[in-house]
């Protein structure tokens, strides 16, 4: 699903495509999906926006608008905050930064009460001091324990690895990471600039770095990462010259997570059913498997997928369209053995279908099953050449396994082939 996030008075204009999952014949080959942040700059959620609010603009021409609904998925959200000591003389901005994280979690919480926050601290190391929680006493008690009092640079790009890792066991595909510096100099290495990425990217995560800057220099690396990242996957930077503006912000990027639309919209020439009709069929009564197989793959499509999953669990008996529809909703609600098995399965019926294997390939990737992925991916390939996710998979398991030059040209091929996300890939392996 693309991730996408609009100011409330401007259009849809660019689509970044990341890899998050495998396609589906299913779908309507002219018809997309995004979800949608819309920055809340006033601090409180909006969550009243239909589908004539959006406008949605590609290659430069308008898209039709189908549908637009708030987002429904669970909220993962990972909370980095820099607790290293402020220069001599400085007083530390303990009180500040402890009203800002409980305004933030207040907010999250007043709109989305099951939301998974995690709170993670980064000096000398990134540590992580509460595990996802929505248990507001924990949470509190995490937050009191916050002090800005190491006297060292801080790691900040060494905790967007640890929190892309984290993250990307998390359900899709409504996840992010919030980060709060005080400008401290960046202690990790320049190496790690590119594992920071490639772990955020990998997660589908969005980022919204909040920070106080007063009058210090920046640290290039870090300032490289966080304006690359929030570029290419979404989010919005926030900074502010004192901390007393922490609060503010924070509550800003709370109201903007509590703010995200599923937004569906054609490309020209194509007639696609809205799922209203499905969904109106099913309240009156109408029970035909046709109508609920066309309902759980449009819902898969539109990443809701535990509303797909208990549909087409339902309905599932070997029908090659449901068991691809099926298995990507087990990856978007994060069960990736769930998928596996189920793209598996699929091959044993059809050992020939090139897109089972795509898919199973891409569901081992999430996995971390290298082994098992490249096997698929070049089973995809050699059924079908022309497959271009295949390719940017197979790139992104070759690379993870230490063969650039090998991972370089598959995504060469890939980009070839047309597919978007093998362009970042390959950005990155050739910087």
């Amino acid at each position: 699903m693309t991730r996408l996030v609009l100011r409330p008075s401007l259009s849809l204009a660019a689509v970044l495509l990341l890899l998050v999952g495998g396609s589906s014949p299913a779908a309507r080959p002219a018809q997309k999906t995004a979800l949608v942040t819309v920055v809340a700059e006033a601090g409180a959620p909006i969550r009243d926006l239909k589908a004539r609010d959006f406008i949605v603009k590609e290659d430069g021409a308008t898209r039709e608008v189908l549908d637009a609904q708030l987002a429904d998925d669970p909220l993962s959200i990972a909370l980095l905050i820099d607790t290293t000591q402020p220069p001599l003389g400085v007083t530390p901005p303990t009180q500040d930064l402890r009203n800002g994280v409980t305004a933030f979690v207040k907010t999250i919480h007043a709109v989305n009460p099951d939301a998974q926050i995690a709170l993670g601290e980064f000096a000398g190391a990134s540590v992580t001091t509460l595990d996802f929680t929505n248990k507001t006493a924990d949470l509190d008690k995490a937050i009191a324990r916050l002090y800005p009092n190491q006297r060292v640079h801080a790691v900040l790009l060494e905790a967007l690895v640890d929190a892309g890792k984290k993250l990307a066991a998390r359900p899709a595909p409504r996840r992010a990471i919030v980060t709060v510096d005080f400008n401290s100099p960046e202690g990790s290495a320049e190496r790690t600039m590119k594992d920071a990425i490639n772990s955020v990217h990998d997660s589908g995560a969005t980022l919204w770095p909040v920070s106080v800057r007063g009058t210090a220099t920046t640290t290039p690396i870090r300032e490289e990462v966080l304006n690359k990242v929030t570029k290419a996957n979404g989010g919005m930077r926030f900074s502010s010259i004192d901390a007393s503006g922490l609060e503010g912000m924070l509550k800003t990027v709370a109201a903007s997570l509590t703010s995200q639309y599923t937004v569906t919209f054609a490309r020209p020439d194509d007639k696609p059913v809205k799922s209203t009709v499905f969904e109106t069929a099913l309240r009156n009564g109408v029970t035909q498997r046709e109508v609920r197989i066309k309902l759980g793959q449009y819902l898969a499509e539109s990443g809701q997928a535990r509303k797909a999953i208990a549909l087409l669990e339902h309905d599932n008996d070997n029908d090659p369209d449901v068991l691809i529809a099926l298995g990507n909703a087990y990856v978007g609600a994060g069960r990736i053995a769930d998928a596996v098995r189920t793209f598996t399965h699929l091959l044993e019926l059809d050992p020939t279908n090139a897109l089972a294997s795509e898919n199973l390939g891409t569901a081992q990737l999430q996995g971390k099953d290298y082994k098992g992925a490249e096997a698929s991916l070049r089973r995809a390939v050699q059924l079908d050449p022309s497959l271009p996710g295949a390719y940017t998979a197979l790139g992104v398991v070759l690379a993870a396994t230490g063969r650039k030059a090998e991972a370089i040209e598959a995504l060469k091929r890939a980009v070839e082939l047309g597919d978007a996300n093998a362009a970042f890939n390959l950005q990155l392996l050739t910087k």
